[in-house]
């Protein structure tokens, strides 16, 4: 390499380390990887549950997806808590899409009335919203598009 090459590439380094700095903790890097890892699990559920809807035999894949929300839910409840500050707004949006998710199937499940899965169905839409809303103000990509879902 030139040195005019050396020097750019030096700056460039340190350019990358300074903006680095003024973009999120990794303390918040880690707990939005630990809040997207639990939520792509739910979500991967849930896709095996459309399809089994689709065939008509969702009854094991709807317990399924309750029993991972359920599962999910507590670890995000744990990741809520100690989330830093500038994602806790975040966590406590999916621990909450989680636990409706997990509120809902039960509902199905159970045969609860149609009025009380309607409500649990209406509650993981407005959820998925707010999760949404709050990866958008953090500035991640969010995974589920309210009109997609």
């Amino acid at each position: 390499m030139r040195p005019s090459r050396i020097a750019t590439a030096t700056a460039a380094l340190g350019l990358v380390s300074v903006l680095a700095g003024c973009g999120t903790s990794a303390e918040a890097e880690k707990s939005i990887a630990d809040v997207r890892k639990s939520v792509d699990r739910i979500q991967g559920e849930m896709k095996l549950e459309t399809e089994a809807v689709a065939a008509r035999d969702a009854r094991s894949e709807v317990e399924s997806v309750r029993l991972v929300a359920q599962l999910e839910a507590e670890n995000l409840k744990k990741f809520a808590s100690r989330a830093p500050a500038e994602t806790q707004e975040f966590a406590d949006a999916a621990q909450a899409w989680a636990e409706a998710v997990a509120t809902s199937r039960a509902a199905i499940i159970t045969r609860a009335p149609e009025a009380t899965s309607t409500a649990a169905m209406l509650t993981v839409r407005l959820n998925t919203k707010r999760m949404d809303e709050e990866a958008g103000e953090l500035g991640i990509d969010p995974w589920l598009k309210l009109g997609d879902y």
